[in-house]
């Protein structure tokens, strides 16, 4: 009978321990899903906020390429008629 006591003792002693973990953790996961949601929208923010830059820059990187292309040819034209001029 001794016995029955001492280890329903040691059980009712870590019930409270257990019980505060458990609802730590219920915690802990409420916070991070807050977390998590108000990141999402920041990020959606930051995401629109930098819509029109990410265009513009797209746009200029197109120019680039173009002009540098009319660049390059221009100066093939060149180089062929300063070569056609010395047979």
């Amino acid at each position: 009978m001794a016995l029955g006591r001492e280890q329903g003792s040691a059980i009712g002693d870590l019930w409270l321990p257990v019980v505060l973990v458990v609802v730590s953790l219920f915690v802990l996961m409420a916070f991070e899903t807050g977390q998590a949601i108000h990141d999402r929208g920041a990020l959606a923010d930051l995401r629109r906020s930098q819509e029109v830059l990410t265009q513009r820059a797209a746009q200029t990187r197109v120019f680039a390429d173009r002009f540098h292309h009319r660049d390059r040819l221009i100066r093939g034209a060149r180089e062929f008629d300063r070569l056609a001029e010395y047979p």
